[in-house]
């Protein structure tokens, strides 16, 4: 089924710092009914919010408008997996529109309203999953019990202009060096590294060290009893293939 953007269908009483749209991005919106009913469900679950999914070429458009003759435009489109040119429209997305983003196989079980402060400008869970040791990130439990827990990068809820996702786009432009030329022996890890988990749980450690009254701290995957994974959700996505079954791959192509 084609699935479609979709505005909000109740004015809202109130403005919250945190704009109420959720953004989502799939290769090509075509779904499977399943999947088009767990969407569906998700959005009469917030119908405060208007809802807005990016194609591949609609994804390309828009960073190309935003980031024209930048590196991070030229990274987006060498990306030989879906998965991280929808990692880099995230942080786009989140510092010059922001809003709700949301990976489109996943939905919150509690409505937005109950989980977004109307004061917040940033919103942000951690996953139940570990720093990796070697991957350095520095942390402090005075700031946050669970710190060395990886920060949930699936879904993303900020205000525009917030200097985290501004802090991520540089560190992505600058670590790539380390990534270019480069075959993997799992090209997903190398991806968490570059533009995904750890790197959005480096740029929000940045940030909660040098403000850190500046956010609204959700518990584990927005205090949910379970976030919901779309069952089949990316059986008609040509980007799937090869992300974490893929072995000994470059995640950069060559100029």
């Amino acid at each position: 089924m084609r699935i479609h953007d979709q505005d909000a269908r109740i004015t809202p009483a109130s403005e919250q710092a945190i704009p109420r749209i959720i953004y989502s991005t799939i290769g090509k919106k075509s779904i499977r009914r399943a999947h088009f009913d767990a969407i569906n469900e998700f959005r009469d679950t917030n119908p405060e919010y208007k809802f807005v999914i990016f194609d591949d070429s609609e994804a390309h458009d828009y960073i190309a408008s935003k980031f024209r003759g930048e590196k991070i435009l030229d990274l987006f489109e060498r990306s030989t997996f879906g998965p991280m040119r929808a990692d880099i429209l995230r942080v786009a997305l989140m510092l010059f529109e922001g809003g709700v983003y949301i990976d489109i196989s996943k939905r919150l079980k509690k409505p937005l309203m109950q989980t977004i402060p109307p004061s917040a400008s940033f919103v942000f869970a951690h996953e139940n999953n570990e720093i990796p040791s070697h991957y350095g990130i520095k942390t402090d439990p005075k700031v946050l019990v669970h710190h060395r827990k990886l920060i949930v990068q699936w879904c993303m809820m900020s205000s525009p202009n917030n200097p985290i996702f501004e802090t991520m786009i540089e560190s992505i432009e600058r670590d790539s060096m380390e990534y270019e030329g480069k075959s993997f022996k799992n090209p997903k890890q190398a991806i968490l590294e570059l533009t995904a988990t750890y790197q959005f749980t480096k740029a929000v450690w940045k940030h909660l060290l040098t403000r850190p009254k500046d956010h609204h701290y959700a518990g584990t995957d927005f205090c949910e009893s379970g976030y919901v994974l779309i069952q089949q959700s990316y059986s008609r996505n040509p980007l799937r293939a090869h992300y974490a079954t893929a072995r000994n791959k470059p995640i950069l192509s060559t100029r």
